[in-house]
């Protein structure tokens, strides 16, 4: 695993083959984020990722409330 620090500030965990510029992605359906990296048109899957403040349907809150 790797320490992640996104732009907004949440600190978590990655997988040792992220970098800057991935993305860090809550998908309807996964119980967890993904690490996802954009390839031309595409993106490529990397793993699982831990967030504080994301784990608990937090993201989906805030999509609701529209933060």
């Amino acid at each position: 695993r790797r320490l992640v620090i996104t732009q907004k500030g949440y600190i978590g965990l990655g997988v040792t083959s992220c970098v800057p510029g991935d993305l860090i992605c809550v998908l309807f359906g996964c119980s967890t984020p993904v690490l996802l990296r954009r390839f031309e048109e595409h993106y490529t899957f990397l793993g699982e990722a831990y967030l504080h403040g994301i784990m608990n349907g937090e993201a989906i809150d805030r999509l609701k409330r529209g933060s």
